[in-house]
């Protein structure tokens, strides 16, 4: 029996790159799309693909579980250009209630399994632990904060009744990122990128084709259940790093220039007052932190995976040249 998959969030990047992976591998897929974005697939001729556009705040899930087997939720609020407490009830509702919602309806339509795409952000900007060598649970932000409750409503609901698996990965990058790597690259690009302080605080940053074969795996194999797992690159650039690769596939001779921490910090502050600011100051902190999980990930050994994309494989597969 073909396994048939739902992932949710289809339309961006990871979703993208997970459909047409699935697709390859011989599953059976149900694309749920993002109202006004099934166009993304226009270019995948399959009988194994169905796209669903679908709102995720009004969803009838028992329609788009027909049949389905496993499913692997995408769909999530993750930027807003806004910064305000009312954007809270928008991140509950669509990362909170929303997943609720669905657990719900796993109950009643006989899926096996259950994987939830959360952040590594619950954790905090940067690993702490406590006594025992346990990660200490601190989300700073809105979108942790939703995701950690999120999980626990997985938890909570499916319980020991659907199997379920939570990862929680690093910074996501790849083809058509819209992220924090696809504003620091345009930003490289168009010569408005400076690096806070030394630049030596490490950043990860897994590519979406090795987060991609990290979920296929799991999908491969039924020895993992009703757990979490980080998920993280192993090979952790520094900030000055990952400048000086960028800045060579641009062909750029000059090196990104540095400026003193505490002034980035203040344009941080001055920016979170203007919600149209490409950056904030969470956005900075991110980039001055020394935040390197990789530790803590251990998926990849579990699931046998041994390579990983290089950050210049990467680049050169986003296509990012002169």
């Amino acid at each position: 029996m073909v396994k048939k998959i739902l992932v949710t969030g289809a339309s961006g990047m990871l979703g993208r790159a997970l459909v047409s992976r699935l697709l390859s591998e011989g599953y059976s897929v149900v694309a749920g799309v993002y109202l006004g974005t099934a166009s993304v697939f226009d270019n995948i001729c399959s009988t194994f693909l169905s796209i669903k556009e679908f709102d995720i705040n009004s969803c009838e899930w028992d329609l788009l579980l027909d049949g389905v087997t496993d499913v692997i939720h995408l769909a999530a609020m993750v930027h807003v250009h806004k910064r305000s407490e009312q954007d809270w009830d928008k991140f509950y509702q669509t990362n909170v209630v929303a997943s609720e919602e669905l657990c719900r309806a796993l109950l009643t339509n006989n899926v096996k399994r259950f994987v939830f795409i959360s952040t590594v952000g619950i954790y905090g900007d940067y690993p702490v632990t406590d006594e025992n060598g346990e990660l200490k649970i601190n989300p700073v932000n809105m979108y942790s904060k939703s995701k950690l409750l999120a999980e626990e409503a997985v938890k909570r609901i499916l319980d020991e009744k659907v199997p379920w698996l939570i990862l929680r990965p690093v910074m996501i990058y790849g083809p058509g990122d819209r992220g924090n790597m696809g504003r620091m690259i345009n930003a490289i690009k168009a010569n408005k990128f400076l690096i806070p302080g030394s630049g030596k605080n490490k950043k990860n940053a897994i590519f979406v084709e090795d987060l991609v074969e990290i979920i296929y795996k799991l999908l491969e194999c039924n020895d993992y259940s009703n757990q979490g797992f980080i998920v993280s690159n192993q090979n952790v650039l520094t900030v000055d790093e990952m400048c000086a690769g960028i800045c060579q596939k641009l062909g750029k001779k000059n090196k990104v220039p540095h400026v003193p921490e505490v002034m980035l910090k203040w344009a941080g502050r001055v920016a979170d007052l203007f919600p149209w600011v490409p950056f904030s100051s969470d956005t900075i902190k991110k980039l001055t932190v020394d935040s390197d999980f990789s530790a803590f990930s251990t998926i990849q050994s579990l699931l046998g995976i041994e390579k990983e994309t290089s950050f210049t494989e990467a680049l050169e597969k986003i296509g990012i040249n002169s």
